[in-house]
């Protein structure tokens, strides 16, 4: 039911999971008749390339993008109906999430209408749609008396108190005062308005910061008393990870008093039992603003996660500004209908995404760095390569004349190893990133490869017994004992960035990763 000012297209949609059908069904609320016109759409769900189409035919596919015209002689009427049968898709509909989530239709004049995209039902059920993750209730006796996330290694405190309005910090020097204002920003981010920390004339509780040597650096150790708390960190990272328990401890006491406590002596101790406590972030196949990005990394923090996994580059986009190729971002980095990529998983017939320029990649580094946490940029390839090769179609490879698709369904999506200037495009690319981001981890995705062989041969690569302070030997061997055995832990090669790299970059190792995401 729409409303009855509406006078656009409506579409909805059913899955069978019986018999795996898809079923589309176009209404014109208009008050004009179309014909000779096509609908777009897509969701995460792909038609596949072989799937029968009855009510139409398809014009246009890339992944979970399709476009399927409607019969030379259907005219749809308004207030009428154009249903589409497919009866194939790339994987079933496990979720109402999978299916079409944004449509629109293609007029005979090249007009674009959007239309108003139902979410997929399941045929013969009419349960409540669920979307998203459900809010834990707080129990009103749980099992620990404080509220911290992780729990710490030692937990000893008692007493009970009003939970304080908030906390006034007091650093004993320079370094412990950087520590208090990073923890203010984050406090800042995630809740703004509450005052978490405020000054002690405004009823703040009192918090004394300092160093501690003697602890882990990741360590801290809190102190209760009547009359404020002291906390102890082994280095930067530790004492805000103690600021961040003991704001933990703060909101759960104002926000649930009947559940958790505020103490009033005892001592909590801890420190992190791994070292890497990741969390990724794809925003290649759904773009998120420098804001959006910022935010993330404040909900790290205060989880006390460390390393920050950014996904900038697949199939579907490229993300970050490259000044020696700047038909990346102004080709790959958008989607929508005429553009190079059309629009995926969800995303209109308008211009969408967006790319991160290197001032805003920098000044991302920097808040993950007053966080405590480490950014690990990760580009894919050779493999998840088709925006990058719309953008840069000199890396294709003019004698490959087969086809292959991706597991996504991408055609032709890998960079061909045989083709010279593919090493000098990645040589570049990751010479200029390198200088962006401090963390001794690059990560590089080459998995699910595939091409058709050409008539050009690879070159050959590095050999990983190469050490850091020789020039890089080739391998010529079709199986290299040493590249073999090496440990995927350590770095395999190292990233040369020629003139792009400052002397302090051409010093450093880059630990490549080779481990795949989907």
């Amino acid at each position: 039911m729409v409303a009855d000012w509406y006078d656009g297209f409506e579409l909805t949609s059913l899955w069978s999971k019986d018999d795996s059908r898809y079923t589309l069904t176009l209404v014109n609320h208009g008050d004009t008749p179309v014909s000779g016109f096509s609908l777009g759409f897509s969701g995460p769900a792909p038609v596949s390339m072989d799937s029968p189409i009855t009510g139409g035919r398809m014009v246009q596919r890339l992944s979970n993008y399709c476009e399927i015209a409607a019969p030379a002689d259907f005219t749809l009427a308004p207030g009428g109906s154009w249903v589409i049968e497919i009866g194939k898709l790339d994987f079933p509909i496990r979720h109402w999430t999978d299916g079409t989530t944004t449509a629109f239709v293609i007029l005979a004049d090249g007009d674009i209408r959007p239309a108003l995209t139902r979410p997929v039902g399941l045929a013969g059920s009419d349960a409540t749609r669920k979307r998203g993750t459900m809010a834990m209730p707080v129990p009103e006796a749980p099992p620990v008396p404080v509220s911290i996330v992780p729990w710490p290694k030692l937990v000893e405190v008692g007493g009970r108190r009003t939970p304080p309005l908030g906390l006034a910090i007091m650093g004993e020097n320079e370094a412990t005062e950087t520590v208090a204002d990073n923890f203010t920003a984050l406090t800042q981010f995630l809740f703004p308005g509450e005052g978490l920390v405020r000054d002690d004339e405004e009823g703040g509780y009192p918090v004394d910061i300092r160093f501690d040597r003697d602890l882990a650096e990741d360590g801290y150790v809190i102190t209760f008393s009547t009359e404020g708390a002291e906390i102890a960190g082994g280095a930067y990272t530790g004492l805000f990870y103690g600021l961040v328990t003991l704001g933990q401890i703060q909101r759960g006491a104002r926000l649930h008093p009947q559940s958790f406590s505020f103490p009033t002596e005892g001592t909590i101790e801890d420190s992190p039992q791994m070292r890497w406590r990741g969390c990724h972030l794809d925003v290649a196949r759904r773009f998120y603003s420098s804001e959006e990005v910022k935010q993330f990394l404040a909900i790290m923090a205060w989880n006390k996660l460390n390393v920050f996994h950014w996904h900038l580059s697949d199939d579907e986009s490229w993300r970050i500004e490259i000044e020696a190729y700047p038909e990346l971002v102004e080709k790959a980095a958008f989607r929508g209908h005429g553009l190079d990529i059309p629009p995926l998983l969800g995303s209109g017939p308008e211009n969408t995404g967006g790319y991160y320029t290197k001032d805003a990649i920098r000044d991302i580094v920097a808040v993950g760095e007053d966080f405590g946490i480490e950014i690990v940029p990760e580009i894919d390839v050779p493999g998840h390569c088709y925006a990058m090769l719309q953008a840069l179609p000199q890396l294709k490879d003019a004698g490959e004349n087969g086809l292959y698709y991706s597991i996504q369904s991408f055609p032709n999506n890998c960079l061909n190893p045989a083709v010279d200037a593919v090493y000098d495009v990645v040589e570049t690319i990751f010479g200029e990133m390198i200088e962006l981001f401090p963390s001794a981890f690059f990560h590089v995705a080459p998995m699910k490869c595939r091409w058709m062989p050409g008539p050009a041969r690879p070159r050959p690569m590095p050999c990983a017994r190469t050490s850091a302070s020789k020039a890089p030997r080739l391998c010529r061997q079709r199986s290299c004992g040493a590249c073999r055995n090496s440990s995927p832990r350590r770095a395999r090669s190292q990233v040369r960035g020629k003139k792009r790299r400052s002397a302090a970059a051409s010093t450093r190792t880059i630990a490549i990763s080779s481990a795949g995401t989907r």
